[in-house]
């Protein structure tokens, strides 16, 4: 007989609760039939006492806080591995949940413990979803607390902790967002997930909202338009409401002082073509999105820094909002470059010609697919060469690239008139004199000019760079 079924149940328990680690708990209940049956009738607390003693037990406030999270994280999983079916991913999580919650308010390793919160967090969810009652508000209660964490009050935290949440544990809170958000969306909680996405939209505050968060949170709805699955009315009601509530953080963040003027960073600007992608996909307020950009960027002076930053949305949401080619945008950005004369003349050349450039691409790329253009590449390229100032460094560069196009197209005699036109006006002292002499001769030669090509290359020869070769043009 088990002389243990002698001693009364709770101090069973208490027994058992005290047992250093769970692999000695194990060992405990399947030697001793009274101690299993103690253990059977208190398994989530004794579990849970047991797994927090173990894992506390060396813990050193001063410089451990981040170890024990960490240590325990690995412990659940690789038990989790052993046995799927059991409940241990959820006990032994919610044993140490509450402290991890007040020591991340608390601790100095903010950084870390964040990455580990987000980790927890994610898991400890996954589990009460996979569980066996599928206790979806007990997810929602973790995420719920996590939220909490993350868009508390801005009056609750000091200077530093704020700007933590904002800059460094930016690339933890965006995949927290993202991966818990894919998985509403997945189990078709859209209501649920709606109510989520507005809440995080809503709750950051502008002055805590970053740059590089914002723009991580734009690319949230392209990568979960992309995963929904139907057509019904509450599908398309979700996305309709990730896809507003995005643009109103998009265009919140254009009010606060974090973007000097109307600039735009690199960062949002990724994260508004993102957001334009998804706007397209959904057709979701597409006229309404074209028409505030064009709106702000008519506004401003079109050769102004960031001026240039909103242009590239110009030209993406008639990409995206309209289902066209880049064609349309491009050429409204050049058309009202060239209603306004730009102050400086340099301007011309470091942002119109990339405009230009720009627009010859587009042409190109339809003209390639065979489709007609009522203005053509090499007419286009044309009409740009004659705005630049003879003799610049842009405009020989311009020239040159318009012979090649010429040639590329067949077109032989158009680059030999444009060639000769230009080296006709060089200086013998000029860097490209020789240079263009030589492309000059080949032209001859495929222009069947054997003999000109010839006193080309000869006067060259004899006059070296010391002056010009007479041939009629």
């Amino acid at each position: 007989m088990d002389s243990l079924s002698r001693i009364p149940v709770e101090v069973r328990q208490v027994i058992l609760e005290l047992i250093p680690n769970l692999r000695d708990l194990q060992a405990a209940i399947l030697a001793s039939r009274s101690l299993y049956l103690a253990y059977d009738t208190s398994r989530r607390l004794i579990r849970q006492r047991v797994f927090r003693f173990q894992i506390l037990r060396d813990y050193l406030p001063a410089n451990n806080e981040a170890a024990i999270f960490t240590r325990a994280h690995r412990q659940i999983e690789t038990l989790e591995k052993k046995n799927s079916k059991n409940d241990d991913g959820i006990i032994l999580r919610e044993s140490l949940w509450p402290l991890l919650i007040s020591t991340i308010c608390r601790s100095e390793e903010r950084k870390r413990l964040l990455e580990i919160l987000v980790n927890w967090s994610l898991d400890y969810a996954k589990a009460y979803r996979a569980s066996s009652s599928s206790r979806e508000d007990a997810a929602r209660y973790i995420e719920a607390q996590v939220m909490q964490l993350f868009f508390s009050a801005e009056s609750s935290r000091t200077t530093t902790t704020r700007n933590f949440y904002a800059h460094e544990g930016r690339r933890v809170i965006v995949s927290w967002v993202r991966t818990t958000m894919t998985s509403a969306v997945q189990h078709q909680h859209y209501e649920y997930a709606a109510v989520l996405y507005g809440q995080i939209c809503d709750g950051w505050g502008n002055n805590i909202i970053c740059h590089q968060t914002m723009a991580g949170l734009l690319t949230v709805p392209l990568s979960l338009c992309s995963i929904i699955d139907g057509h019904s009315l509450v599908a398309k009601r979700f996305r309709g409401t990730i896809i507003s509530k995005s643009w109103s953080l998009f265009w919140r963040s254009r009010s606060t002082s974090r973007h000097a003027g109307d600039m735009l960073c690199y960062h949002c600007l990724d994260g508004a073509k993102s957001l334009l992608a998804a706007t397209g996909l959904t057709h979701v307020g597409t006229e309404e999105t074209l028409s505030s950009i064009e709106k702000i960027w008519n506004e401003m002076s079109p050769r102004s820094p960031a001026a240039s930053f909103w242009a590239d949305l110009v030209v993406e949401s008639h990409h995206r909002l309209q289902e066209t080619n880049r064609l349309g945008g491009v050429l409204k950005v050049w058309n009202r470059l060239r209603e306004v004369i730009p102050s400086d003349p340099t301007q011309f050349e470091t942002v119109d010609l990339d405009w230009a450039r720009k627009l010859i691409l587009e042409l190109r790329k339809l003209e390639k697919r065979g489709k007609t253009q009522e203005v053509q590449s090499l007419e286009f390229h044309a009409s740009v060469l004659a705005l630049l100032s003879p003799g610049s460094p842009a405009y020989y560069a311009f020239a040159r690239n318009l012979a090649d196009s010429y040639v590329r197209n067949g077109d032989v005699k158009s680059a030999l008139t444009l060639r000769q036109q230009i080296w006709q006006d060089l200086q013998p002292t000029s860097r490209i004199y020789v240079s263009w002499a030589r492309e000059l001769a080949v032209l001859y030669r495929r222009n069947g000019r054997e003999e000109e090509a010839m006193q080309l290359t000869t006067g060259m020869k004899e006059t070296g760079r010391g002056g010009n070769v007479n041939i009629a043009v």
